[in-house]
């Protein structure tokens, strides 16, 4: 019994001493410390042969992790601990940093710090120098500022935008807003305006919808039969308030007569409370019930080309505006000429005159010819400096592209829009928001270098786009002492270059390594630093080596 008592406490000893020892740990560091030495000396190897070479790494080291090894493929591995995400973004805001990039009739404006067209130009361009993260890049959000809205809608549900240095948008009292965005076919337009004065398909055969526009698309009027309405109209009525008309109107070469683009009844009998009307270049716009008073605009608005006009009116003055300038300004006293009482169930019409029944087919010698583009209607008066800034966020157009590359030349890269296409364009035309664009970059290839390029363009030299800052944000791997990632395919055989001259052989992971695959891995990283990992460290820990 005393015997086996003895053994006991002897297997007990024994035990506790094993596992405070224990051995399976410390081969384990015995192997890391070897693992540890290693890394060293092949760091080491390496720059003796970048010394003796004029600076140069051995062939097939660069920013990619490769695994040591002589065999062909199957050589990807996690190699040491998951990456850590590391933020980078890019900055240009300064002429430091836009004059880094190259100018085409652009310039930067030193005393408001800015990029804009050359005095005179039409269209530009400006390309950034290339953007280096460091390493392989998830590039994620593109942005921009300019000093005004530009190809930018105006905004829906009242809003006032307040991101731009100047053009801020304020939709206070807007009483309709058609974008006339709708697809072809479409027989229903929606108002933006919040104020659900929804308008319809009126004729026959309704506008053709989907067509290009001065901001997206527009509604095409064919001068025949086609023209829509808003049918609950009883805010849309002057009646010797306050009221202003934003549109974009492009008539058509080929009109042959008279063609209504608004026209309001007082009534349903006959009776007009106003009307917009084109004639080849010329145009009035009119007010009226019992009596008529009409405006003849000082300037022709030219066929085929898009115009912006604003009309505003109160209780004496009516003023028009083309292309942010006035045009005109009469006094009318209209007011007093009007009944005192109106049916509020007649609808706006838009493309025509108002018919007298809604079964009427349209009035072919009043129907409008020609494309209508982002009617909105105020019950107040726009200031001119308001109208100037409507007519310039559809006049002047910033147009972005982007590329990422794997070189510092971006050799070979095309440069692409949102949907990585080499046609299409970053824009303010799918800007919704009451500021500045931004975008995600989710069709832009992870890569180390960066590079955009802005259009510039305009409609009226004196209205140049101004860019202010461009800004790129992403992710890297950050593949440091501590971390790593996934290795290539394909080993990277360096026993020609590296064995006999400067190692005995290439050294080998002492669990699990051999000639083929060492499970060592290497890669070269910004300003030629360079990183040498173990692929298998032991007991949670990460050897590397860096110079």
């Amino acid at each position: 019994m005393e015997i086996l008592l003895v053994v006991a406490a002897i297997a007990i000893l024994a035990g506790i001493v094993i596992v405070a020892i224990n051995p399976g740990k410390q081969l384990a560091d015995t192997r890391n410390a070897t693992r540890q030495t290693d890394v060293k000396t092949i760091s080491d190897a390496v720059y003796q042969y970048s010394f003796d070479h004029g600076g140069a790494f051995p062939s097939g080291i660069d920013t990619n992790l490769r695994m040591l090894g002589t065999d062909p493929s199957s050589c990807a591995v996690n190699c040491g601990n998951t990456p850590s995400a590391v933020s980078y973004s890019a900055t240009d805001n300064s002429a430091a940093s836009f004059n880094a990039g190259s100018y085409s009739s652009t310039n930067f404006d030193n005393t408001s710090n800015w990029v804009q067209l050359t005095a005179g130009a039409s269209a530009g361009a400006y390309t950034s120098n290339v953007k280096d993260a460091g390493d392989s890049a998830t590039w994620s959000t593109f942005s921009w500022s300019s000093q005004f809205p530009t190809s930018k809608e105006l905004p829906n549900n009242g809003g006032s935008e307040m991101g731009y240095a100047s053009g801020n948008a304020n939709m206070a009292s807007n009483i309709l807003l058609l974008h006339l965005n709708e697809s072809s076919g479409a027989n229903s337009f929606a108002d933006a305006s919040g104020s659900g004065n929804n308008a319809e398909c009126g004729g026959i055969v309704c506008p053709t919808m989907g067509g290009s526009g001065k901001l997206n698309t527009a509604g095409y009027f064919d001068g025949l039969n086609n023209f829509i309405q808003v049918k609950s109209t009883s805010t849309l009525k002057f009646t010797g308030g306050s009221m202003s008309i934003s549109i974009w109107v492009n008539p058509n070469i080929a009109e042959t007569s008279v063609g209504i683009i608004i026209s309001k009844p007082w009534n349903g009998n006959g009776k007009y409370n106003y009307w917009f009307e084109y004639y080849q270049g010329s145009a009035t716009f009119c007010l009226g019930a019992d009596k008529i008073f009409c405006g003849d605009f000082a300037h022709k608005i030219t066929a085929g080309t898009w115009t912006h006009v604003v009309i505003t009116m109160d209780s004496s003055k009516l003023k028009v505006f083309l292309n942010g300038v006035e045009d005109i300004s009469r006094e009318h006293g209209i007011t007093s000429w009007m009944p005192s009482s109106g049916d509020n169930n007649t609808p706006l019409t838009i493309g025509t005159f108002y018919p007298y029944s809604f079964s009427w087919s349209g009035n072919t010698a009043h129907a409008f010819n020609g494309s209508i583009d982002e009617l909105a209607m105020f019950n107040r008066p726009l200031s001119s400096a308001e109208i100037s800034d409507i007519y310039t966020r559809g006049a002047a157009r910033l147009k972005l592209q982007v590329r990422s590359c794997a070189d510092s030349a971006c050799a070979g890269q095309n440069f692409v829009g949102p949907d990585g296409a080499a046609g299409t364009f970053f824009t303010e035309l799918s800007n919704t928001t009451l500021s500045p664009p931004s975008f995600s970059l989710s069709n832009v290839s992870a890569n180390r270098y960066f590079q955009y390029k802005t259009t510039f363009e305009t409609d009226n030299v004196s209205y140049s786009p101004e860019l202010k800052s461009v800004s790129v944000a992403g992710t890297v791997a950050n593949q440091s002492s501590d971390s790593s990632g996934s290795t290539l395919d394909a080993c990277l055989d360096l026993t020609s270059l590296l064995a006999s001259d400067y190692l005995t052989a290439i050294p080998v992971d002492p669990a699990s390594g051999n000639a083929g695959k060492t499970y060592y891995a290497l890669k070269k990283t910004a300003n030629d630093r360079l990183i040498v990992m173990a692929c298998n460290p032991e007991n949670g820990k990460s050897i590397s080596a860096k110079r």
